[in-house]
């Protein structure tokens, strides 16, 4: 078993906690928070050991690998103290806010053996796994358009508490702290998943960001438009301040089929025949499997990797890629000019 301890007890701490219910081959073992108050809280809400000294934990030896789900700006720091006490780094998403920072994660763990981890755990709940595995039997044929589509109301709380409330923080409405807003927060989650399904690369991007009705720095409204490595050609619309309307939708068309992610629901209409699929009508993907998050399997896959001695699932340099397509956004922005996008990633 691998046996992790969780450093941030914020908001995203419970979707963590919970994915420890279903692991088999790794344990939580312990919380960590800097204010004491909030490692109490999930510590006592959970009954696990809690503390708010990171020294305790990185010299730990019943420690080996620990979750940083901590502020974005945290991440590179955190990472390269853990990687330099011989613990093995599951970092959540972003990566970080800086593809220098990226790199200097990547450094530090390659250099100290250590896995590094980035959890993008929407790749691994059971109805994305089935989509992945539709797109692989060619119901698309090929790819030619992709739609990316976003559009929510973040209540003004959202930016002092999360969605949950747990903690009060004002760090996601900084620029310095969270590197960026909707593009950095919810839209690199469909640049990974649509990566993973499909194999293909972002190569340039054109794009246009800005505040409009948020009193934030980071940006409420982004558009933009890209091309992939197969040539395909696709656009973003999203914002967090459209409310009552809220539509968060996925669109892959190709020469065979299209496939519609549209909030807890994957549609598919192919010309191809695949198992459960009827040619030539929309089948809905496994309504059973909405509902399941992925961080169970993604924490399992970690330790697969740590045992093995094998990539994670979701590598540095993977989630150094997507991070390059959210900052191509806002640079594309800054000079009027369409950003061209190296990839060096394997899934």
């Amino acid at each position: 078993m691998l046996r992790v301890a969780l450093i941030g007890c914020g908001d995203v701490s419970t979707h963590y906690v919970e994915g420890f219910k279903g692991t088999k081959k790794a344990v939580l073992s312990m919380v960590m928070d800097k204010e004491l108050e909030f490692a109490r809280k999930l510590g006592t809400e959970y009954s696990l050991p809690f503390t708010d000294d990171l020294e305790r934990v990185l010299a730990d030896p019943a420690i080996d690998a620990v979750i940083v789900a901590v502020p974005h700006y945290l991440h590179a720091p955190l990472t390269i103290r853990a990687a330099e006490a011989g613990k093995h780094v599951l970092c959540d998403k972003p990566i970080s806010t800086t593809a220098a920072d990226a790199r200097s994660m990547i450094r530090a763990c390659r250099s100290r053996r250590v896995k590094l981890g980035v959890n993008y755990a929407v790749r691994y709940r059971p109805l994305q796994q089935k989509a992945k595995q539709l797109v692989g039997q060619g119901v698309l044929g090929k790819i030619h358009l992709v739609q990316f589509h976003g559009i929510h109301l973040k209540p003004e709380k959202y930016w002092t508490e999360g969605w949950k409330g747990r903690v009060k923080t004002d760090w996601r409405a900084k620029k310095a702290l969270s590197g960026g807003g909707v593009s950095m927060m919810n839209f690199s989650h469909s640049v990974d998943l649509f990566r993973y399904l499909t194999g293909l690369e972002f190569v340039s991007v054109k794009g246009e960001y800005d505040t409009f009705e948020t009193p934030v720095e980071v940006e409420d409204t982004v558009a933009a438009a890209f091309r992939f490595d197969n040539g395909a050609i696709g656009s973003l619309l999203t914002a967090t301040w459209t409310g009552p309307i809220r539509e968060s939708m996925m669109r892959i068309f190709g020469s065979d089929g299209t496939m519609e992610f549209r909030d807890e629901e994957v549609r598919l209409f192919t010309k191809k025949s695949a198992p459960g699929v009827t040619p030539l009508e929309w089948t809905v993907v496994s309504h059973e499997l909405q509902s399941q998050e992925g961080y169970g399997p993604y924490l399992d896959l970690f330790a697969d990797a740590v045992a093995e001695d094998k990539d994670p699932p979701v590598t540095g340099e993977d989630a150094l890629t997507t991070l390059e397509v959210v900052l191509g956004i806002y640079t594309s922005s800054d000079t009027g000019k369409t950003v061209r996008l190296k990839h060096r990633a394997s899934r």
